[in-house]
């Protein structure tokens, strides 16, 4: 065997004796069945390693692969492995890592402290190379028997804090976005109009195809959005809402579509998310959106046709999942005239149209409406403050033009709750000084007769006797 090239014996003792004396590696076994016994171990083990090099294999593709800097070093700080993104921090190519001290290059994040178990352990955020990073130092015990051993090494992860900050911003905006508590049910009204909008926001809720919301201001029209957005599949996902006409035109752009880093001057590090990408997969509500620039509405009907966003600066756009809900008090159909709208904006838009009824077309609504209104800012009035505050001037209420609409209610009666408990505004009988919003019929008829006595009292149905004997009076 020797001859033939062979190197290692496996046999009896004599085999082995003469396998030495030739300078060959001998193996004794006394038996065919340990042979067998020794080849399956053999296999066993070969198998268990390659096992254990695929597992190391994967996760160093794991590790090379992730955006955090991660480092590895022994008891001594030499380091252990390296991965890219870490040897890109530290300013270094991946190959220049053997026996490289750690502490050397980078004394700023400390893992001599970890390696000394001197409390170096947890997070941290650390100056290095003129940038913030957040770093997690951990220390490693071998486990001996069930009891961690002394620090042989240490472990650190590195990120730039500016991408830490830009999650936590997207995490906190999320948060604030979903919690929308309105459902349909919750809009207050009996009237026949009431119940008939919501019954047709209800349907709208089960589609995903755009709604405008039209109605005067203070109707209620983001309360029905709210509602159409928790009455649907969206439910779960944000809900974002931007008022078009409260934000300066010349941030309109940013606001809604983002921008990216150096987009322009004193533009966010790292850039800004828009309100279409923080509404992805939820709904989006652009109240006043009448107001949107003529500018800015290109913009937005190219976003609704191909379902992504680029944001300022930017090269490549982003896939966005959002349904669109809009608000307006203006007649766009007439801004469309003048030219003040886009009609092809228009049309995408107004897929759903869904009109709001302003407060003065449903009187019966106003006595449930202020009624739920009182009962929430004095939950205990136990009836007797709103009998005393509000009953004596609901039938003013109700003849009340209320151009604020429930917003304008809302007003009222939140005076009513706060200062009703006060004897002498309760007790007070001018009814005018406590809600001057609220004009004297009277004296509403007179000023639209413009003073005519006469023309005043034929509005009225009553005589000009009657009509002097009124205005002797503050209140009818």
């Amino acid at each position: 065997l020797y001859s033939e090239g062979v190197r290692v014996a496996i046999g009896s003792s004599v085999v082995k004796e003469e396998a030495a004396r030739l300078g060959m590696h001998g193996i004794f076994i006394h038996s065919a069945h340990s042979v067998t016994l020794a080849v399956e171990d053999a296999i066993a083990t070969s198998r268990s390693a390659a096992s254990l090099m695929r597992r190391e294999r994967e996760l160093r593709a794991v590790i090379d692969n992730i955006d955090e800097g991660v480092a590895a070093v022994n008891v001594d700080g030499i380091v252990t492995a390296l991965n890219p993104a870490m040897a890109s921090i530290l300013g270094i190519e991946e190959n220049q890592q053997g026996d490289l001290d750690f502490h050397a290059a980078a004394p700023q994040f400390k893992l001599r402290d970890t390696l000394r178990g001197q409390g170096g352990e947890g997070a941290q955020v650390v100056s290095f190379r003129d940038r913030l990073w957040v770093t997690h130092r951990a220390a490693i015990r071998p486990d001996r028997g069930g009891i961690a051993g002394a620090i042989d090494g240490a472990v650190l992860t590195v990120q730039p804090a500016a991408r830490v900050q830009r999650a936590e911003q997207r995490l906190r905006s999320s948060r604030n976005t979903l919690p929308v508590k309105t459902l349909l049910d919750d809009i207050a009204g009996e009237s026949a109009a009431i119940k008939q909008a919501k019954a047709v926001a209800l349907r709208y809720a089960r589609s995903n195809s755009p709604v405008l919301i039209e109605g005067a201001t203070g109707t209620g029209k983001e309360l029905f959005a709210q509602g159409i957005h928790n009455a649907s599949p969206r439910r779960v996902e944000p809900f974002v809402a931007v008022n078009c006409a409260a934000i300066p035109e010349p941030l309109i752009e940013s606001e809604l579509f983002g921008y990216e880093e150096g987009a322009f001057t004193g533009a966010r590090r790292g850039g800004k998310e828009g309100l279409f990408e923080r509404a992805h997969g939820g709904s989006l509500f652009l109240d006043e959106i009448g107001d949107l620039p003529i500018s800015m509405q290109a913009r937005l009907l190219r976003v609704l046709q191909e379902r992504e966003v680029l944001r300022v600066g930017a090269t490549q756009p982003i896939a966005i999942d959002v349904r669109l809900i809009s608000a307006t008090h203006h007649d766009l159909h007439a801004a469309v005239s003048r030219g003040a709208f886009r009609q092809d904006l228009l049309y995408r838009l107004d897929v759903l149209g869904l009109r709001v009824p302003p407060l003065k077309s449903r009187p019966e609504d106003i006595e449930t409406i202020a009624r739920a209104l009182f009962t929430r800012h004095q939950p205990a009035y136990e009836g007797a403050l709103w009998k005393q505050v509000v009953l004596p001037v609901l039938k003013k209420m109700k003849t009340h033009d209320w151009p604020g609409n429930v917003r304008e209610l809302a007003s009222v009666i939140e005076r009513a709750a706060v200062l009703g408990s006060d004897a002498a505004w309760a007790d007070a009988s001018d009814l005018n000084l406590k809600y001057p919003e609220i004009p004297d019929p009277v004296q509403e008829a007179l000023r639209k007769a413009q003073g005519r006595h006469g023309q005043a009292a034929t509005a009225l149905g009553i005589s000009r006797t009657t009509l002097w004997r009124r205005l002797k009076k503050s209140f009818v």
